[in-house]
C-alpha cells in the first residue's frame, strides 16, 4: 500500500473517515464511500494501532493512528 511504504520506519499515519452512512447520522460528508465498522481498524495490519475509536452513534467518525515498525 502506497501510505504505508511512504512513511518512514517509525513514522505515524493519522487517518480519519466516517462509518455508516453519514446523512442518516444527521452531518458529515456526502461522498457516499465509507467504512463499514471496524473496516479502518483493520485495514492497516503492517502498523501497531496506538490509537482508534469509533463515534458511530454520535457523528460516525473513525478515528486511527498507528506507527510503523522501525
Amino acid at each position: 500500500m502506497k501510505l504505508i511504504s511512504a512513511l518512514n520506519p517509525g513514522g505515524l499515519l493519522i487517518y480519519k473517515g466516517y462509518v455508516g452512512a453519514p446523512s442518516q447520522l444527521g452531518g458529515g460528508p456526502s461522498n457516499p464511500d465509507f467504512f463499514e465498522e471496524n473496516e479502518l481498524l483493520h485495514s492497516f495490519p503492517e502498523l501497531r494501532v496506538l490509537h482508534y475509536r469509533e463515534l458511530i452513534r454520535t457523528c460516525g467518525a473513525a478515528e486511527f493512528v498507528g506507527r510503523k515498525p522501525g
